[in-house]
């Protein structure tokens, strides 16, 4: 009887572990990068393009900004200074696609 009760209770969590797993990629911390590491990445730079506008830069300072992107399945936190956060949304994009 007790052998029967912990196979059911295995059988529910397996159920309830494949029914959510957009449950546990929203706990998942993101991977945090920085900047300069995530230009060498021609995907990654093309995802961030896609996902990122330059709208969190609101002040010129010396503190690192943030930006959080989703990429393969994955969330990404993106750091990097106010000057090297406006080089990368004034680089030419094509560039880094021209280089494969």
């Amino acid at each position: 009887m007790n052998l029967h009760f912990i196979m059911i209770r295995i059988i529910k969590y397996l159920k309830h572990k494949a029914a959510s797993p957009q449950i546990n990629s929203i706990k998942e911390k993101p991977v945090i990068i920085k900047l300069e590491e995530a230009r060498k990445d021609s995907e990654l730079v093309k995802e961030m393009f896609e996902q990122l506008n330059g709208a969190f830069l609101n002040s010129k300072s010396n503190i690192e900004y943030e930006a959080g992107i989703k990429f393969r399945g994955h969330r990404y936190s993106i750091a990097g200074t106010y000057k090297e956060w406006v080089s990368f949304f004034g680089m030419d994009i094509r560039s880094q696609f021209d280089r494969k």
